[in-house]
């Protein structure tokens, strides 16, 4: 045969509310040596059912007066006003800061161009200087050996007429 419970759930309910008022969450422990009587049974089903009724009460829309919430509409567009300010300020520096680099790199660029053109230019000048070196030294050999030659041909005609034609010399 079942017992007949010696505590209510107002009176659970009234030491759960006074916990929560004072600041400290309601245990089944405290309850039951806040009324001094109970099974622990009886206090947790008790306990369960106040809880799920707070949860249903704290689930309702906190709703601000409406000139609280014209002013915090109001701090809000202000802040987001600032913010975007600074934002538009740096876009429009860094922007700047593009087109300059874009200008920037376009002249470098032509610059580079010019200077690949003149590259080009003097590889073609040191070629045909080249060619001309090469030439020149050729002609220098033929003018040597032309030279040598001629060198010969004096030594010979200045010493031939000391020797006879036997070759010996007079």
């Amino acid at each position: 045969m079942a017992r007949e419970s010696t505590i209510t759930q107002e009176q659970v309910n009234a030491a759960a509310e006074q916990f929560q008022s004072s600041g400290v969450r309601p245990t089944n422990r405290a309850i039951r040596e806040m009324l001094g009587s109970g099974s622990m049974a009886t206090i947790v089903k008790y306990l369960r059912a106040w809880r799920a009724s707070q949860a249903q009460q704290s689930d309702s829309p906190i709703v601000l007066p409406q000139v609280l919430q014209r002013v915090l509409i109001d701090f809000v567009d202000q802040e987001v006003a600032a913010a975007k300010a600074g934002l538009e300020n740096e876009l429009a520096s860094a922007e700047q800061t593009n087109v300059d680099l874009i200008l920037e790199s376009e002249r470098q660029a032509t610059v580079l161009e010019a200077q690949e053109k003149e590259i080009e230019r003097l590889r073609t000048d040191n070629a045909t200087l080249q060619g001309r070196l090469v030439q020149l030294a050729s002609d220098i050999e033929v003018t040597q050996a032309a030279l040598e030659t001629q060198r010969q041909a004096a030594e010979v005609a200045r010493t031939g007429p000391a020797r006879n034609p036997s070759g010996r010399v007079a």
